[in-house]
């Protein structure tokens, strides 16, 4: 009521102000039909994105079933896993051959180098770097 009883012209407030003005009044009036709208669009907003979490998981199972190099997600410590077995297969044989001790066996350095490369392998621990950088 305010609104109405002071003319716009009179203290000086543009023509923008006033339809904003004029808005507010009329959103007043709504007010509660506006809360009772917004409550039903959050609890649909809700039930919509829950929906889609619960099918993200299972797509995220199925990413899990994929071959590593395809999968589109995958664990981190999963594919450390993945790519230090794919990298000591590759290696293994090269340390063994490196290996010059006479009184050791051939099987024995395998089994010396699987015990190393085993020991190296497991993911306990993530380590976070940060570096200050002086302006």
């Amino acid at each position: 009521r305010l609104y109405d009883e002071v003319p716009t012209s009179r203290i000086g407030i543009s023509s923008n102000i006033s339809i904003a003005l004029s808005t507010m009044k009329l959103t007043s009036i709504g007010m509660l039909s506006t809360i009772a709208r917004s409550i039903s669009r959050l609890a649909s907003v809700r039930c919509i994105a829950s929906s889609q979490r619960v099918c993200n998981l299972s797509a995220s199972t199925a990413d899990e079933s994929l071959p590593m190099d395809e999968q589109m997600n995958p664990s981190f410590f999963k594919m450390v896993d993945y790519y230090f077995d794919k990298g000591s297969t590759v290696i293994q044989p090269k340390l063994v051959e490196e290996i010059h001790s006479r009184g050791m066996t051939k099987k024995d350095k395998e089994n010396l180098v699987k015990g190393i490369i085993s020991s190296m392998k497991t993911v306990d621990k993530v380590e976070e770097i940060k570096q200050l950088y002086a302006n």
